[in-house]
């Protein structure tokens, strides 16, 4: 197949229409863009080819597709009457259970496809996600990860919540990810009971196959390697730690653990091999000859797909191979573009849903710069072409990784050239082959395994060496704006053409708007030093300009000043013990933006897990200048003291109302903090009950008075009370809960509370991140972040003020 720069033309210029699906607001805008499409199509019907109006026929159904496939997805989600309701379920078990260790009892994560499901009136549910306490099973006998293997069939009680995501500034996704998984509930066991007798299907042989087979790679290496040759050979990502993904990610190496389109690519080649010698083996027809290589592919990357799992990805990556075979095994001559179109149209129409995450536009991607790579490539080849090219794709793949993820990996993405081809072609085979002997010869299998696992244990002794370089060296933070992430692809593109150096150097120039911000370079110091860059406020002319940010972060607490410049954070909401915190995903793409050179100001309000979860991975990537804590060492500086006040930022000053005291409970030890916002006031109370309230109130009097208040202990009925209320007199009262909470959060009675002071109550659970801005002219601004350009798949109100 051949390659030309100008046939690459139109399905870029289609991939940049589909590209807007994913932002589109409410189901009108993809309507909208499917009828312009069918419009489209039958004006141009007499003067375009048959080909073309197939193409825009099919470009037309993409979008219209996708809005069913998420309507039927709605349709199919819990009754909000039945939330927290207790029921009763008969379901299979689908996939791999994961499990993690939470407050000294072991919980497991659990697909489930729902058989039956009392009461009648809550029936809608197909899939679930279910988390089980061990302390809820009864009636099973096995241990480990052998208690939930695939195709158990499970009778459980538990209580069903509607899939909600999270809304934060530059982490909109909300439920996107339950759309494309499919997941139409999830659940907390209260009581699970195993039947023993389960599926003997074919996909439940397959998924305890893949049990297997990720128990003895685990087992025959060592703690280091084992898991993540299991999730290269099997899609087991189970027993890769925290700290070990962290890792993987500052050096941008995560997409060579995740089975992707790469190694089924990899998978399809041993039998491309095979098919190529029997060519010249067999005594058989031209025709037949010439399928061999192409058909033994096409089974070898089908039985890896299988092996994975069958997820989303591998059957994206299989869908597009297959498509990518057909004009050969059809014999006709197609350019390499035009059968890349063709995949891509194929692939959405069956999965259109594709579009919405960010593997599709990742492999897709990948795949279309290798074709615009070689379209332009220099004929004669060298030593120095596979480097080049590897180093083509790090860089023009960055603004589709900080799009999708708002970071890039930094220095640590020159590890790729060695890492690739190094897991591609060394590791990767050589486990496939382990895999392959498993069960016809144990002891070859086995010394394939160790020799996969050599190039392995030397790439993970690469990266502990480099931990100690990287945190001495500057870490960039990008500027993540579409027009700079579409300038630096642009450039990247220009860049292996042809035209001269002078061109060269001019497309280089795009880069800039990548690396630039309106305070200046965006480079992120590590430790105490700060970023050199001017005050954005300066620059801008908003010196009497603040925002207050309360993220949505569950059950939990996580505030932000932004005034001046200058960040305070106060609280860093909630996360399991053992896990990523909840900040990694909501608070810290915001700090990436806001202060590349740092926090100034970290306030832990108390030691609470759904407070300070993420205080040590803040101490590490920002190390904030200042910090206040409720609970500190007696003496400490870093001790919230009542009565002090600070200034923040020009206008803007912190006033600390109270501290922890003697004899007090974990709660009440909360520190308590008056943001004072060119008169304005913002009240954090942290977990303080009504008791501690009644003591403020008898000290602080009418200077309590804000227009923001945050509901103390995210709005329980032991908080929030009548006289505290009147005396704090706010407009605002925010909760900062979990949607239907096992706690009640916002208690009815502090609804009623707020409801006689004719406050507005707003609630992050419901309402997504909120804003609340002082513009120059000194009037408070709300925002509700879930309501603000809200996507198709987004449930809630549409509208956005407060």
């Amino acid at each position: 197949m051949t390659v030309s720069p100008t046939s690459l033309v139109p399905p870029v210029a289609a991939a940049l229409l589909l590209l807007q699906l994913p932002v589109l607001p409410r189901p009108a805008g993809v309507l909208c863009i499917g009828l312009a499409m069918l419009v489209f199509l039958l004006l141009g019907t007499r003067h375009r080819r048959p080909r073309s109006r197939l193409v825009l026929l099919a470009l037309a159904l993409i979008p219209l597709r996708a809005l069913y496939e998420a309507s039927l997805w709605q349709a199919q989600q819990l009754p909000t009457a039945c939330e927290r309701l207790p029921v009763t379920l008969e379901a299979t078990t689908l996939g791999l259970a994961t499990y993690y260790e939470q407050y000294g009892d072991r919980v497991w994560r659990l697909r489930l496809r729902i058989d039956e499901l009392q009461p009648a009136r809550c029936r809608g549910p197909t899939n679930a996600l279910v988390y089980v306490p061990e302390s809820k099973l009864t009636g099973t006998s096995a241990e480990g990860v052998e208690r939930f293997p695939p195709g158990v069939r499970l009778q459980l009680t538990a209580q069903l919540r509607r899939p909600w995501g999270r809304v934060n500034p530059q982490a909109l996704a909300g439920e996107r990810a339950y759309l494309i998984e499919g997941i139409h509930a999830l659940a907390s066991a209260q009581a699970v009971a195993r039947r023993e007798a389960g599926e003997r299907g074919l996909r439940a042989r397959l998924g305890q196959q893949r049990l297997r087979l990720s128990t003895w790679i685990r087992a025959r290496s060592d703690d280091a390697r084992g898991p993540l040759l299991a999730a290269l050979a099997v899609a087991d990502r189970r027993f890769i730690g925290h700290e070990r993904w962290e890792q993987l990610r500052r050096y941008g190496l995560t997409h060579l653990m995740v089975i992707s389109g790469l190694h089924v690519s990899l998978a399809a080649l041993p039998g491309w091999f095979l098919g190529y010698l029997l060519q010249r083996v067999l005594p058989a027809g031209e025709r037949f000859a010439r399928l061999l290589p192409v058909v033994l592919a096409l089974a070898g990357a089908g039985a890896y797909a299988l092996l994975a799992g069958g997820s989303l990805p591998t059957r994206r990556a299989l869908l597009m191979l297959l498509f990518l075979s057909l004009p050969r095994l059809a014999g006709r001559p197609v350019s390499a573009a035009g059968t890349l179109s063709i995949a891509v149209l194929c692939v959405l129409l069956l999965d259109p849903l594709a579009l919405l995450g960010a593997s599709f536009w990742l492999s897709v991607g990948a795949v279309a710069l290798i074709l615009w790579y070689t379209a332009w490539a220099r004929r004669e080849r060298d030593r120095f072409e596979l480097p080049r090219l590897q180093l083509f794709l790090i860089t023009a793949m960055l603004p589709l990784s900080l799009f999708w993820f708002g970071e890039g990996s930094g220095p640590g993405a020159l590890l790729n050239l060695l890492a690739i081809p190094l897991v591609s072609f060394c590791v990767l085979p050589a486990l496939l082959l382990a895999v392959i002997l498993h069960g016809l010869w144990m002891p070859a299998a086995e010394a394939a395994l160790q020799l996969g696992s050599l190039p392995l244990a030397f790439l993970l002794a690469c990266m502990d060496y480099g931990d100690g370089i990287l945190q001495r060296l500057p870490a960039p933070a990008f500027n993540t704006s579409l027009p700079a992430l579409s300038l630096m692809l642009l450039a990247a593109g220009l860049f292996v053409v042809p035209l001269g150096r002078g061109f060269r150097l001019a497309a280089s120039l795009l880069v800039l708007p990548l690396v630039l911000r309106p305070g200046g370079l965006a480079i992120d110091f590590p430790r105490n030093e700060r970023a050199l860059h001017f005050p954005a406020s300066v620059l801008a002319g908003r010196d009497h300009r603040a925002e207050l940010l309360i993220f949505d972060v569950g059950q939990g607490t996580a505030v932000l000043l932004h005034a001046g410049g200058r960040v305070l954070l106060y609280d860093t909401g909630p996360g399991p013990p053992s896990g990523p915190p909840t900040a990694s995903r909501s608070v810290l793409p915001t700090l990436r933006r806001l202060s590349p050179g740092g926090l100034d100001t970290l306030v832990i309000s108390h030691p609470d897990r759904d407070h300070d979860a993420a205080e040590r991975l803040l101490l590490e990537r920002y190390a904030p200048l200042r910090i206040r804590r409720g609970v500190a060492a007696p003496g400490s500086v870093e001790r919230c003291r009542s009565g002090r006040s600070e200034r923040f930022a020009s206008g803007v000053r912190l006033h600390f109302l109270s501290s922890a005291q003697p004899g007090d409970s974990d709660n009440n030890a909360s520190c308590v903090l008056m943001i004072d916002a060119h008169g304005h006031r913002f009240l954090l109370p942290g977990d303080i009950d009504a008791v501690r309230e009644r003591e403020l109130v008898a000290f602080w009097g009418d200077r309590l008075r804000a227009s923001v208040l945050l509901a103390a202990h995210h709005g329980s009925a032991g908080s929030s009370s009548r006289l505290w209320l009147r005396s704090v007199d706010p407009d605002y009262v925010v909760a900062t809960a979990a949607r239907a909470n096992r706690f009640g959060h916002p208690a009815e009675r502090v609804r009623r509370a707020v409801a006689e002071r004719s406050a507005v109550l707003l609630n992050t659970a419901t309402d997504g991140a909120l804003s609340f801005v002082i513009t120059a002219d000194g009037a408070l601004v709300c925002r509700r972040l879930r309501h603000r350009a809200a996507p198709f798949w987004r449930r809630g109100e549409h509208e956005r003020a407060c």
